[in-house]
């Protein structure tokens, strides 16, 4: 069983993910996280509906030295840069505030590949019964991945930064079971191109999503060392 915390669930059938915090957002609820208590707060509400892909700047996006600096403590500093880069209100002076940006981008991601997925389910039911099997296990992986990154959004906005860390790491597993489930699945079978265009397009969507919760790990982790300077 994969690891899923007891807070409330999000829809996850939807394209973007616009969310009501900012990368300064903090509160001071009380709850527990397991054994040990921590500051989270009741989770905040993701407005869940579908949004046009936020629009290129009509200039060239300019990367502070500090941005860079923290970015090149991750293992894709390039994909750091460019997404984060891209938000108005990152403040790349206060690596905690970057750190739970990165994990507002992760969830982007997640929520990406989770539409992907719905996108597919239906067209697989007639046509592919392998495949819908994959997609539909997936889906079920990929929902939670995204309330796990919803959770890690919260830890970040409090500064429970071990929290968010705990929560990055079980999305990581659900997009790793999700791969590794329609591999299995899909090479069982005889399947059409077409079919393998799918799974070839999820493995895609859900590796840019780990990728991006890697890079919060790192940030994370870089936040939480009091010796950070940037």
């Amino acid at each position: 069983m994969h690891y899923k915390p007891q807070l409330p669930s999000i829809n996850t059938h939807i394209y973007n993910l616009t969310l009501y915090h900012t990368c300064t957002s903090s509160h001071s609820t009380l709850y527990n996280h397991g054994s040990s208590p921590s500051l989270l707060p009741p989770r905040p509400r993701l407005s869940l509906r579908p949004l046009a892909a936020t629009p290129s700047p009509a200039s060239p996006i300019v990367v502070d030295d500090d941005l860079r600096r923290l970015c090149s403590h991750t293992s894709f500093p390039d994909m750091c840069l460019q997404s984060l880069s891209a938000k108005p209100e990152c403040n790349s002076t206060n690596p905690k505030a970057v750190a739970g940006l990165s994990i507002r981008v992760a969830a982007e991601a997640a929520a990406a590949a989770a539409a992907f997925v719905s996108d597919h389910l239906n067209a697989a039911a007639t046509n592919e019964t392998r495949l819908w099997q994959c997609l539909d296990d997936c889906s079920d992986f990929l929902e939670d991945a995204v309330e796990q990154l919803d959770d890690a959004t919260v830890a970040a906005d409090v500064g429970a930064l071990d929290d968010a860390h705990a929560f990055l790491t079980a999305a990581i597993a659900d997009a790793d079971t999700c791969d590794q489930g329609c591999g299995k699945k899909v090479e069982a079978a005889v399947t059409a191109p077409a079919t393998e265009e799918v799974v070839q397009a999820l493995a895609g969507a859900t590796e840019e999503f780990r990728k991006f919760c890697k890079i919060s790990i790192s940030l994370t982790t870089l936040s939480l060392d009091a010796n950070v300077k940037i």
